[in-house]
């Protein structure tokens, strides 16, 4: 990926802007102005390693400066994400269990063994005692054979101290390659070079390793866990997906771009109803007749029932020219 500055060749001024060509090309950067911000020149950059998170650019005119003013909308709200307050939790309620580590198993079981009449019995068939009661029998059950959910500030020491080792190796690389970098720019032909390029590359090696011996654990873990609650699987892939399917902005008909959730949905709504199409309503002479199909008699088709491609009840009709 090379830099667009305005100017005719990415190498046309010898020592001018390296440095930061190879800085984005080491961490993966992506320039996102695509216009002249100052004449014919693109001066001011904006720099991103999430590019799909980059809705629009707009670069404008402005009486301030010499310079275009340049305005990048981004596709999530940066201060709505705030930090959640801290919020007591019952330890002896529903929410303080860790439901993937619990004995499903054990707790049908002992559910199952409850005499639910004897118990509507001692309510007096009061339909709101009676379910007051059966939530606490569950509640007791679940308490029973479920540990309780980790302490947030636990949890992120503990992955802390999981990592640390990972992190000491990447702090060391970071100061070999600052020191590699000064070196080079110091004394080209230092025989030293060949030392510091070797160490930088073992300790990308052994971060790869592990880190890719950090994610076997955790996979094997997730395996466990799966086997008792089949249900641990959606959330630990909804953790590791890449992309969240949120909406974050669209476009109206004016080419506008709009945030508003009531608006989405009903631009939403507009385009579902556009495309939408009862297979039972097809007209297949109003279709043949469409100039972008090709032209021919009902006695040049024939439908292919017999490869399973017609569905009569379904969505999909898959016509054939015979030879």
């Amino acid at each position: 990926m090379y830099l667009d500055l305005g100017y005719s060749e990415h190498s046309s001024r010898p020592g001018q802007g390296n440095e930061l060509q190879e800085f984005v090309d080491r961490n993966f950067l992506t320039q996102v102005v695509q216009k002249p911000t100052r004449e014919g020149n693109t001066l001011d950059l904006v720099f991103t390693n999430v590019s799909r998170y980059v809705m629009e650019v707009e670069v404008s005119d402005t009486i301030l400066s010499d310079h275009r003013l340049v305005e990048v909308r981004l596709g999530f709200n940066m201060v709505g994400n705030a930090i959640a307050k801290e919020t007591s939790l019952d330890p002896y309620s529903f929410r303080a269990v860790d439901y993937h580590k619990a004995n499903f198993e054990v707790m049908n079981l002992q559910l199952s063994e409850v005499n639910w009449e004897e118990l509507w019995e001692l309510c007096d068939n009061n339909l709101g005692e009676f379910l007051e009661l059966m939530r606490l029998t569950v509640l007791q059950v679940t308490l029973l054979h479920s540990p309780p959910k980790e302490d947030k500030a636990a949890a992120i020491s503990r992955r802390r101290r999981a990592n640390r080792h990972i992190n000491v190796m990447k702090r060391k690389r970071r100061k070999l390659n600052a020191r590699l970098r000064a070196l080079e720019s110091a004394n080209p032909g230092s025989g030293r070079l060949r030392d510091l390029k070797s160490e930088v590359a073992l300790l990308c090696y052994t971060i790869q390793e592990g880190t890719l011996n950090k994610l076997d654990k955790r996979e094997k873990r997730a395996v466990e866990t799966i086997k008792d609650n089949p249900k641990y699987f959606f959330s630990y892939a909804k953790r590791l997906q890449k992309t969240k399917s949120t909406i974050p902005v669209l476009r109206d008909e004016n080419g506008r771009l709009v945030e508003d959730p009531a608006i989405k949905a009903e631009l939403l709504q507009t385009q579902y109803q556009k495309v939408f199409s009862n297979p039972k309503d097809a007209n297949l002479e109003e279709c043949m007749g469409n100039p972008g199909l090709p032209q021919g008699s009902n006695q040049d088709l024939h439908l292919a029932t017999a490869s399973g491609t017609l569905a009569r009840g379904g969505s999909i009709i898959a016509m054939s020219p015979t030879k």
